[in-house]
């Protein structure tokens, strides 16, 4: 699969350089079945430990994986890196656990089936209704629930479901979105999404999925994380870098 017809996979990560070693070898193993073309892993904030980035170096295929970095610490700065550097047709911005394996991908695809032709903007969304989240703990939920609310009350009923699945798309897309979307954290992919629903007045197609989470509590925070939403649906609604 060369680049220019395939799947770019976009890979963020901070401080769990550890856990792509698994990741890495779930993508090579999916690499024919799914098109994967290429696998960028961003990784944001400050340089890794020089024995870290050495180890993870030497695992890589380079004419398949790419190490990058950005000094902006934030999964959006790893997100536009990889947008910026991807070089096949079709682009997932995923996660450095990969948390639903593929299946965002076939259900997108699957989508494209059904309608007849691409779909060249889509969330891998946990809050279809058909997605499937096992083990998922009840508190998660709640403030998946109430963020949702929250983006609705700013932003009017075209906010996607979710706002922080996988994104899968066209990469000439991703790059002209990017340029609307200016935050480094995770407001980027609302931003994406918004700037999505600006230029076609539709929300994003969401596909269902599979996600696995291990049981127990949850470190979201409804006030903490809540009131970083709400400073981030204020950026998005005063249309902060809208072109």
């Amino acid at each position: 699969m060369t680049p220019e017809r395939g799947l770019a996979y976009v890979v963020p990560f901070h401080t769990d350089a550890a856990r792509l070693h698994r990741t890495v070898d779930l993508l090579r193993a999916g690499r024919e079945r799914h098109g994967i073309a290429e696998v960028l892993l961003c990784h944001n904030g400050p340089a890794l430990p020089a024995e870290v980035e050495a180890r993870l170096a030497r695992q890589l295929d380079p004419s398949f994986e790419r190490l990058l970095h950005v000094d902006t610490a934030g999964v959006g700065a790893g997100y536009r890196l990889g947008i910026e550097n991807a070089r096949a047709a079709s682009i997932v911005l995923s996660a450095s656990d990969l948390p639903f394996g593929f299946t965002d991908v076939e259900a997108w695809r699957e989508a494209e089936g059904r309608a007849g032709g691409p779909i060249p903007f889509a969330i891998g969304s946990k809050g279809h209704p058909r997605s499937r989240l096992h083990g998922r703990p009840f508190s998660r939920r709640v403030a998946t629930l109430a963020f949702l609310w929250l983006r609705r009350a700013f932003l009017g009923r075209l906010t996607p479901l979710d706002s922080q699945g996988t994104f899968l798309g066209e990469r000439s897309l991703f790059s002209a979105l990017a340029r609307e979307a200016p935050s480094d954290d995770w407001v980027f992919t609302l931003e994406l999404a918004t700037a999505w629903t600006r230029r076609t007045g539709e929300r994003a197609t969401e596909v269902p999925v599979t996600l696995v989470e291990e049981a127990g509590d949850s470190s979201v925070s409804l006030a903490s994380d809540g009131l970083r939403l709400l400073r981030g649906l204020a950026r998005v609604r005063a249309g902060r870098g809208a072109g």
